[in-house]
């Protein structure tokens, strides 16, 4: 089944969504109710914009996932927040997150997640100091670059300013590697363009 899903992963990661299909169907049908099948099919259901299915199979998953492997939890509750922020039922979302935290104190994606949960609440101050501490977590360069974000969307211009030169010379320097921050940094080419 793990395979299964993984060879999902491939394929939505790819666009290939028919394959995708038929992988997290194989993944089901090999262990009916296993977590990763549930997963991948939630996935494939949120791509296709339906939230609620995707919820529903994101619980199923959860409630499958024995108490003592904590991070899982915490990442199935994660994409639980993310989903019902998609929804636009922020405060849902944000219970999804709290709850993460609750399971798995600091995880990195609940932080990030529950920080772009407050500034969809418009609750700007709460998402920047959110978005510190995720840094402060995972300091990634594509975490300075939420960070610079928020810094900005909470009128901290100089420090925004800053965190951005940070974030670019950082980016920069592991550009050349498989995991990397291009994305962010042509994010950040294409906001600088006139």
């Amino acid at each position: 089944p793990m395979v299964y899903a993984m060879r999902t992963d491939a394929a939505i990661e790819t666009g290939n969504y028919q394959e995708a299909e038929e992988a997290a169907q194989w993944s089901l049908d090999m262990d009916a109710g296993g977590v990763p099948g549930l997963t991948r099919a939630a996935y494939l259901r949120e791509h296709y914009g339906d939230f609620d299915g995707a919820i529903e199979l994101m619980k199923k998953s959860f409630n499958r996932i024995r108490s003592s492997d904590k991070e899982e939890r915490a990442w199935v509750l994660t994409h639980i927040g993310h989903l019902y922020l998609l929804k636009g039922e922020a405060d849902a979302a944000e219970n999804a997150h709290l709850e993460a935290l609750n399971i798995f104190p600091n995880y990195h994606y609940a932080l990030l997640n529950l920080a772009h949960t407050k500034s969809a609440q418009g609750k700007k101050e709460e998402a920047l100091e959110l978005h510190h501490k995720h840094y402060a977590t995972a300091g990634h360069p594509e975490n300075l670059y939420e960070l610079a974000k928020a810094m900005r969307e909470a009128g901290k211009d100089d420090e925004a300013d800053k965190a951005f030169s940070d974030f670019e010379k950082a980016a920069l320097e592991e550009s050349v590697n498989v995991d990397n921050a291009n994305r962010e940094l042509t994010a950040l080419k294409k906001q600088e363009a006139p």
